[in-house]
């Protein structure tokens, strides 16, 4: 990954990045874009862009965080470094919370080709969060405005399979996050400031990849097994094995196989 870019405050990476066929990266909540930096370091015949969204990684930390920490905000986060690049034809890729903004944002944008989201069950309205994630302790750090060192660790092993090196990265990230983010995230979903990405993804054109790890301690599997995907990628949803809530780190190699058979897919 190349060093710290910065437009309007929001820190972005990129490879040797052309103008077309792009794969931009979001990452998931209170982590930040080095979780993909396994995918700058196998996938460098595809330009990449990883995003830091506001409040987290090197993004400014925001003071109207009610309008900047929320779906809406970070798709206009997303959309103003897509627009600041002059990308076009790009695939959206979208980690856990990183997923409901490549949903939410593709639904907006022409540019949009195809769209990979793992870690990331799509939203309904209105939100059946007992549906969409099996019950866990640790879950509700994710949208607590302060977290203690423990409780940061705590966090950061429920997004882990086996790896106490990751831990320890993930843990990091977690602290040195906004609280401000994780807890207007949370009130902005109460106040319905989403979409329905059910019924985007539903009735989606566009390939979609949907990716999780077989050992995911968030996401609830049957959830995603019976989610309708319009236009789903070979027709069924993958699930890596052995790999927790963070598949492109825990198991990069198969992860990055899928990455590259599906932009294949759909820029040939």
């Amino acid at each position: 990954m190349k060093s710290k870019n910065v437009f309007n405050g929001i820190n972005y990476y990129f490879n040797d990045l052309k103008k077309h066929n792009a794969l931009v990266l979001i990452h998931g909540n209170s982590l930040d874009s080095t979780i993909f930096t396994k995918q700058f370091e196998g996938l460098k015949n595809i330009p990449l862009v990883a995003i830091d969204l506001p409040g987290h990684g090197l993004s400014n930390r925001a003071n109207n965080f009610e309008s900047a920490y929320c779906l809406p905000g970070y798709i206009d986060a997303v959309k103003s470094i897509i627009d600041h690049l002059e990308l076009d034809n790009i695939i959206l890729a979208g980690h856990s919370l990183g997923g409901h903004v490549a949903i939410e944002a593709a639904n907006e944008m022409n540019s949009v080709q195809g769209m990979m989201i793992f870690g990331t069950p799509p939203i309904g309205m209105p939100p059946q969060m007992d549906k969409m994630f099996d019950p866990n302790p640790a879950m509700g750090n994710l949208f607590s405005p302060e977290i203690s060192e423990e409780n940061a660790k705590l966090l950061a092993k429920e997004f882990v399979y086996n790896s106490k090196e990751l831990e320890s990265k993930y843990a990091t990230m977690i602290s040195a996050t906004d609280g401000n983010a994780r807890e207007n995230l949370g009130a902005s979903i109460g106040k319905g400031q989403f979409k329905n990405e059910i019924e985007i993804v539903a009735k989606s054109k566009m390939p979609i990849a949907v990716i999780n790890g077989d050992k995911d301690a968030f996401v609830n599997k049957k959830y995603i097994n019976e989610l309708t995907i319009g236009n789903l990628w070979n027709g069924q949803k993958i699930w890596i094995k052995d790999a927790g809530h963070i598949p492109q780190e825990e198991k990069p190699q198969e992860f990055n196989s899928i990455v590259m058979k599906f932009y294949d897919h759909v820029f040939t």
